[in-house]
């Protein structure tokens, strides 16, 4: 584990001039704390700016300070007017590398320990590298959208200087754009990293908690909560909870269900994770939640559309069972309404198959 300090003097933006509130109309509190974010961009110096890349442009027109900076996608965008900014007088990395994770499969080279550790060693090397105030140069990070793969590397670079992956993820989700700006991190670059820098899985699950944190952010200032420092206790709260690993042939989901943490449930459903995905023996998370009977796991399984829930209730597994049979054999879930629920439920989606 690296050595924990406070880190207050380095920045950490998630750039995005268009703020759009998943609550709406915004509430007086949620506009005042846009307008707080929008004034620290103007004035953080040295920072570290996560972006995509039709926002390059903007932040080196606002920052001409930024000395370093880092591609992470596979276009080709030499001879582009943000490629010229990137290069001239800067320092510029590029690591060719998609957006592909347990999530998705975004194109054709993949996060790896290969095109991973030379990006690793330059972080390292620009941490290293500081002003007379003894903090590091202003850095950009960006990838096409500014969602998956360049929050993943900003996180780390950050982490390198702070020391605490937590600190580092909650300066993040602080000052991101609001509502409907995605923000999440490659896991396979997380995953990596975390590896590699022998975190212990703490780097990697704060990671995976960034969308619920800022989700929790988000509906915190829609309520009219004004103490920021509370706000932030919640969001690194929500940060700190750990998502658990799956075995091979299974997927995240698996695991989080097979455990007795509704949250981590929760936290990969807001990262856009599948909720029935089909994993080891046939079986899918419902399957596993039945098995352990968490009834506050089983509850969010299936609180789906009954389209994508059918797709686990009805689901058989390799010896045939479906999960609602796994439910009605655990002494767990004996007369409890959400045993009574996955009953009515997994009739009801019958229908749907019959």
């Amino acid at each position: 584990m690296i050595k924990t300090k406070q880190c207050r003097g380095l920045s950490f933006m998630h750039y995005g001039g268009y703020w759009s509130w998943r609550q709406h109309p915004p509430s007086d509190q949620q506009k005042k704390y846009e307008k707080q974010v929008k004034d620290a961009y103007k004035k953080a110096n040295p920072a570290i700016f996560v972006c995509g890349y039709w926002d390059v442009e903007y932040i080196l027109h606002d920052h001409p300070e930024i000395s370093t900076a880092i591609s992470v996608e596979t276009s080709d965008r030499e001879g582009s007017d943000a490629f010229k900014l990137l290069t001239e007088n800067r320092n510029h990395y590029i690591c060719k590398v998609d957006d592909v994770d347990e999530r998705a499969n975004r194109g054709w080279y993949p996060p790896s320990e290969e095109n991973m550790s030379p990006l690793l060693d330059y972080l390292k090397e620009w941490v290293s590298r500081r002003t007379d105030n003894n903090l590091p140069e202003s850095l950009l990070v960006h990838c096409a959208a500014g969602q998956y793969r360049s929050p993943a590397t900003a996180l780390t670079a950050h982490m390198l200087y702070s020391g605490d992956p937590i600190f580092s993820a909650t300066e993040l989700v602080m000052n991101s754009p609001a509502g409907n700006n995605n923000l999440s991190a490659n896991w396979e670059i997380s995953r990596i990293m975390d590896d590699m820098l022998r975190l212990g899985g703490v780097f990697l699950s704060a990671a995976k908690n960034i969308p619920i944190a800022k989700i929790k952010r988000d509906e915190m200032l829609y309520q009219g909560e004004k103490d920021v420092d509370y706000i932030r206790s919640k969001v690194s709260e929500a940060l700190r909870v750990p998502i658990p690993v799956p075995e091979p042939g299974d997927r995240t989901m698996h695991a989080a269900a097979a455990g007795s943490d509704p949250r981590a449930v929760e936290a990969l459903l807001a990262a856009e994770c599948e909720a029935g995905p089909v994993g080891n023996n046939e079986q899918v998370p419902l399957h596993r939640a039945a098995i352990s009977g968490t009834p506050e796991i089983i509850e969010i399984l299936i609180d789906q559309t009954p389209y994508f829930r059918s797709q686990s209730t009805q689901k058989r597994d390799a010896l045939g069972r479906l999960p609602l049979d796994y439910a009605l054999n655990n002494p767990r879930l004996v007369d409890t309404p959400i045993l009574r629920k996955l009953e009515i439920v997994t009739e009801e989606d019958s229908l749907l198959h019959s």
